[in-house]
């Protein structure tokens, strides 16, 4: 029987949402019958050494660069299948069969206007490349299925929508009342407090709920964790911060914890409170719901397909709409225990073992 060869762009393993997808998919793939070739910086086996395990092809090059497309170019192998899981694609030809791309979402065409001219260049030439080079095209939403479509105009026929997973050996609903203890202290955490989690990227809307959190008392805090590393463009709510007297001392701003404490700050807030004005998907409502921790989400974009009933909904650009929906939690204890129980049971529609069982069946198919 013929050998099935994947090769696999594992170079943003480290990031955020991308690096979450690249975790839990690469192991699912080890276990499928294709053979893994894995592009990866030589950095990253410092911090994850399970990656020796796999037939390594090591590369320096920045992502978006021009040493990123000539390595493509002479280090890709001939293999059956070129995985991109970003839209970061080989722009010249390439010794792989099929291309395939994971585009999790296209806020870069939907939002032309936030960015830099020669970023919007680079992001309509290149997402479109991605789009219209890869024989198959997959995303985590509906949303983003529909998005990918409208500004590509690439056939519907080779988009495929496979939701994203939650990981549940790490986001569990269960207490450890000794761990809690220890993140409490190591964080010098006081309480009640709301919870931010995500990149500080400007579409995520910190400003906003930096904003509603001025309609709350005093006694309210919120922890943002939010990434701002190796971002061009971040928000990191300083001039609001700073704005407004009221905010001082209310707000604890943390830019990253391990895997292993970020459970606990779910398990210990009041909710999540994620006002993201676009989202291809968004793990962290999932992450919450998974620990027991409410969502509060935005109403745009991907939110509603993925957190349907289990969320308080709020329009991100009214400041007034997401203190509203806090209010709530903090006053209203049955609404609590129906956003923990639906939480509980929509988190059920995502798992990683689906995810990856639906990735393979697409990939077996595109090289019969």
């Amino acid at each position: 029987m013929k050998i099935k060869e994947i090769c696999f762009d594992a170079r943003m393993l480290l990031h955020g949402g991308i690096g979450t997808y690249i975790r839990n998919l690469l192991p699912g793939l080890k276990r499928s019958s294709f053979y893994l070739r894995v592009i990866v910086h030589p950095t990253i086996l410092k911090k994850e050494k399970w990656l020796q395990n796999y037939d390594l092809i090591l590369s320096t090059a920045p992502i978006y660069s021009i040493k990123e497309q000539i390595e493509f170019f002479l280090r890709i192998p001939k293999v059956n299948i070129f995985f991109s899981p970003h839209y970061n694609v080989p722009l010249t030809p390439i010794r792989a069969h099929k291309r395939v791309v994971t585009i999790h979402d296209v806020f870069h065409l939907a939002h032309l206007s936030s960015l830099r001219w020669h970023e919007r260049f680079y992001a309509k030439y290149v997402i479109h490349q991605a789009a219209h080079k890869s024989d198959l095209i997959i995303t985590d939403s509906q949303f983003s299925l529909d998005e990918i479509y409208k500004y590509t105009k690439v056939s519907k026929d080779k988009i495929h929508r496979i939701y994203c997973g939650v990981d549940q050996k790490i986001f569990l609903k269960d207490k450890n009342r000794d761990q809690l203890q220890e993140v409490i202290q190591k964080y010098d955490l006081s309480f009640p407090y709301f919870l931010f989690v995500g990149s500080l990227k400007p579409h995520k809307n910190l400003q906003g709920l930096l904003l509603a959190m001025r309609n709350l008392g005093a006694n309210s805090k919120l922890v943002v964790i939010g990434k701002s590393a190796g971002m061009k463009h971040i928000d990191t709510g300083d001039l609001i911060y700073k704005q407004y007297p009221e905010l001082q001392g209310r707000v604890v701003w943390l830019s990253s914890v391990t895997n292993e404490e970020l459970p606990f700050f779910y398990q210990l807030a009041q909710a999540l409170v994620f006002p993201s004005y676009y989202e291809g998907f968004g793990l962290p409502p999932l992450e919450a719901m998974s620990c027991g921790c409410p969502v509060i989400a935005s109403e745009k974009a991907s939110l509603p397909e993925v957190c349907g009933s289990a969320a308080l909904y709020v329009s991100p650009s009214d400041p007034k709409s997401i203190a509203a929906a806090m209010k709530k939690i903090i006053n209203d204890n049955e609404i609590k225990k129906r956003l923990l129980s639906k939480g509980y049971e929509n988190v059920k529609r995502f798992s990683w073992e689906k995810s990856i069982e639906a990735h393979i069946e697409l990939l077996e198919k595109l090289i019969r």
